[in-house]
């Protein structure tokens, strides 16, 4: 699934949840870390895994406890790939 910024993704995870969320910081609307808060607050998505994307440093505040990991870009996509098998790994 594809959505153009944050608010279309939380209306497409809440209605079929993937495995895994993969999204970008700078989003019109609602942002990455704004999809990330309405994704813990619900409690059908609170534990899914999600993956934030910039090209900008990561967070180094409570933000941080919004996502479970964090790439910056540009990015291979085999750092994706692996990065995305080992969050979907862990125990959540």
């Amino acid at each position: 699934m594809t959505a153009l910024d944050g608010w279309e993704a939380f209306e497409l995870v809440s209605g079929k949840a993937p495995d895994v969320v993969i999204t970008d910081w700078k989003m019109p609307r609602v942002d990455g870390l704004g999809l990330c808060r309405l994704l813990r607050h619900n409690q059908l998505s609170s534990g899914l895994p999600v993956i934030l994307l910039s090209a900008d440093e990561p967070p180094n505040d409570r933000r941080s406890q919004l996502y479970d990991a964090y790439l910056r870009k540009p990015i291979a996509i085999e750092h994706l790939l692996a990065l995305v098998s080992a969050v979907l790994s862990r125990p959540h």
